[in-house]
């Protein structure tokens, strides 16, 4: 649910969110893509979740910041979200400019 709601936040930022908007979310979320092999839980792995969903995510924000060529504004729309969030996001994770 929070994820829900956060990610309202940021798709609509500044503006009403209708009943109509929460459908669309909603129903996009059912809809997911099926993870890339190779992504998923290993027994092997002794990390815990909280360290392994920062790697992916650090993964993902590395990823997308060098398919902006460096540009943080562009790596923010690739991922959907605001340079403010991309910019707490990073320095969460370490990762400097």
């Amino acid at each position: 649910m929070a994820n829900i709601v956060e990610r309202l936040v940021i798709l609509h930022a500044g503006s009403d969110v209708g009943v109509a908007d929460i459908r669309a979310l909603l129903a996009g979320a059912t809809s997911a893509p099926a993870p890339e092999p190779g992504v998923g839980y290993r027994s092997d792995d002794e990390r815990s979740l909280t360290d392994r969903l920062d790697d992916y995510e650090r993964h993902l924000l590395l990823g997308a910041i060098e398919e902006a060529d460096g540009s943080i504004a562009e790596a923010a729309r690739l991922l959907q979200t605001d340079r403010a969030n991309l910019y707490r996001r990073m320095k969460r994770l370490g990762i400097e400019r």
